[in-house]
């Protein structure tokens, strides 16, 4: 079952925002984090804190619940009970998480985003960090997993990146927009990366690397023939 994210603005105008999975909604605020019925919104419990969560993923098989907030910190949750399961730390102290997903296929993999300019990969099972994802040069705006978790996105100013997750090694760049860019996602096939802007554009990149061994193979094989017909 996929989750969906929505946003929301009350009569205060507290931001808030959630993330649905079949009956039951997450849901943070500038307060905290709680779980809800979807169907009538009666409260199931509160996750502890009342720190401001800026954004909020639920794990794919529904198990585990991912807070960001605006102190560097991310959190895993179990969603049955509502306990504390990991606390992610190692982005900047004070600087506020931008983004935050699961790997789609197997959930194994979370992604946090944060304006101190760089994205981390974390182990959800055990919480450890496995790579750091840097060489974007402001405040890094969104990110994105491929569906298989293999490549990570990441979006800033005016560019994008994209990274190998196992390595955490930077592939490029992905450039062409006039203004800050504010969404990156990875196609259902992993295939095409697209990027929204402020200056009113979404891009569409084909992504060669991002394939199998054997696209791998094949892509590497196609080069060799063109590097040969050059000589």
């Amino acid at each position: 079952m996929s989750a969906s994210v929505a946003f929301w603005r009350n009569v205060t105008g507290t931001a808030i925002v959630g993330c649905s999975y079949g009956t039951w909604i997450a849901v943070g605020t500038e307060h905290g984090a709680e779980i809800r019925w979807v169907e009538d919104g009666a409260l199931l419990f509160r996750l502890a804190g009342r720190r401001r969560v800026t954004r909020i993923a639920v794990s794919p098989d529904g198990t585990r619940i991912a807070t960001a907030e605006n102190r560097g910190i991310a959190r895993l949750w179990d969603a049955s009970t509502g306990g504390l399961v990991h606390v992610l730390r190692g982005h900047r102290t004070g600087s506020t998480l931008t983004d935050v997903e699961f790997s789609a296929e197997d959930g194994e993999l979370l992604l946090t985003t944060s304006t101190d300019r760089d994205g981390r990969l974390w182990d959800v099972a055990t919480g450890a960090l496995r790579a750091q994802l840097s060489g974007l040069f402001g405040v890094v705006t969104a990110g994105a997993l491929s569906p298989d978790g293999r490549w990570a996105g990441a979006a800033d100013g005016k560019a994008a990146a994209i990274w190998q997750t196992d390595t955490g090694r930077r592939l490029f760049y992905l450039r062409g927009h006039e203004g800050q860019l504010t969404a990156i996602e990875f196609s259902p096939d992993g295939k095409h990366v697209l990027t929204s802007s402020v200056d009113g554009s979404v891009r569409t990149y084909t992504c060669r690397v991002c394939t199998d061994l054997a696209g791998l193979e094949r892509l590497a094989e196609a080069r060799l023939k063109r590097s040969r017909l050059g000589d």
